[in-house]
């Protein structure tokens, strides 16, 4: 998974931005989702990811 902490904040970045795209098309309402959920809570803990990052993975997350 592409949100893990072992990732750089690009590449959590970038699988934000993905994710958001893909969610807000309506391209993952039947998947199993739970991986996702974990990985975006993981950033929203992060003390050391922007604020910017921590509101894009909400976003994401409301979407879920």
């Amino acid at each position: 998974m592409f949100l893990n902490r072992e990732r750089t904040s690009q590449v959590k970045e970038t699988a934000l931005r993905c994710l958001h795209f893909l969610f807000k098309r309506g391209l993952c309402e039947n998947s199993d989702n739970s991986g996702i959920i974990r990985g975006l809570f993981s950033i929203i803990e992060e003390p050391e990811i922007s604020l910017p990052m921590q509101y894009k993975a909400l976003r994401v997350l409301h979407k879920v």
